[in-house]
């Protein structure tokens, strides 16, 4: 299947990452294994933005704790789900960016921020908390 990317000349979008939900099992054996996520719910014009893939590892971690970079996209199993493969392995974030107690944030569904932002922050509430999301 052929790449879905698109180049153009839009302006860019304050965001470079979707983040993405996983529980342990999936996480290990697609990201970690296979270097790929898949069956993501991605708008059509966005795509073309997505530089990085971040995961959120669900209950009982609770916190983004890996990225990498995008190499190409594209359609899950003939669509409209997209998968994304990585260049290379993922990388652990030094600082997982943690949800915390008692909190309304959460991540089921894909979200966007960006890669600089993720690497600074300590909790969801840092990342996103402040900013309506982009969804």
């Amino acid at each position: 299947m052929p790449d879905i990317q698109t180049q153009s000349s839009k302006e860019k979008p304050a965001w470079d990452t979707v983040v993405c939900a996983a529980k342990e099992s999936s996480f290990k054996s697609a990201f970690l294994g296979q270097h790929a996520w898949w069956k993501v719910n991605i708008n059509k014009k966005k795509l073309e933005h997505i530089k990085y893939v971040a995961i959120y590892q669900v209950d009982p971690i609770s916190a983004i704790t890996h990225y990498g970079e995008v190499e190409r996209i594209e359609f899950y199993e003939g669509g409209p789900k997209y998968k994304l493969y990585l260049k290379t392995a993922p990388i652990e974030l030094n600082q997982p960016v943690k949800l915390e107690e008692n909190s309304k944030l959460q991540v089921q569904k894909p979200r966007y921020a960006k890669l600089d932002d993720i690497l600074k922050s300590k909790t969801l509430h840092e990342l996103w908390g402040k900013v309506s999301l982009i969804l």
